[in-house]
């Protein structure tokens, strides 16, 4: 399962749609589903697990957590208010409910949309035609954040090239760790500082 351009790893639905399927109840292109099982079985029969592969690092959550300083995460999308990407720190849960604006994100099964690490990826965009849509340019390097136990780290992102994995490193030059679970990644213009409030 190759991408199209460069030679890494890629499971998308139009070269394995058999491990994909769509929703009737909602519009394309955003009913687009899998599930573990579907993923496993590509990963198997691809045999993936026996390539080459640096994953991210994750570890297990602290027993005692520190007092939390980063409980709420706000990106505005536009600047005059339209969407707002906003993050609530769930401390009993240690881990951020997603909202868009004032309303709760909940999926189709009512449960609460989450993530246990919450990162903000600053890139170099443009916009390149009158739908708004955005060049992003991936690979390089540039400011992160992340969210994990109520608590914000700086860091730095890199990626070598286009076929090479990003990796996110803290100031003291170490990989950065993520606690177990989801981990959602927010990008924003590499100039976007006022677009983050925390």
């Amino acid at each position: 399962m190759k991408a199209k351009w460069y030679d890494v790893q890629d499971l998308n639905e139009f070269y394995n749609g058999d491990k994909f399927w769509r929703a009737s109840n909602r519009e394309a292109p955003h009913n687009l589903y899998t599930s573990t099982a579907r993923l496993a079985e590509a990963v198997e029969s691809d045999d993936w697990l026996n390539k080459n592969f640096t994953s991210w690092r994750f570890v297990d959550e602290p027993v005692a957590k520190p007092d939390p300083t980063a409980t709420d995460l706000k990106i505005l999308y536009y600047t005059d208010g339209r969407y707002q990407a906003v993050w609530k720190y769930d401390q009993p849960n240690n881990q951020y409910l997603r909202f868009d604006g004032a309303k709760q994100k909940i999926d189709n099964d009512n449960s609460p949309v989450i993530a246990k690490n919450v990162l903000i990826e600053y890139m170099e965009m443009k916009v390149i035609d009158k739908d708004g849509r955005h060049e992003v340019k991936t690979t390089g390097s540039g400011k992160v954040l992340l969210f994990k136990d109520g608590q914000v780290t700086t860091g730095t992102w890199k990626k070598a090239s286009e076929d090479s994995r990003t990796f996110f490193y803290n100031y003291a030059n170490q990989q950065m760790t993520f606690n177990r679970g989801s981990v959602w990644i927010e990008v924003v213009p590499k100039d976007g500082e006022s677009m983050v409030e925390y």
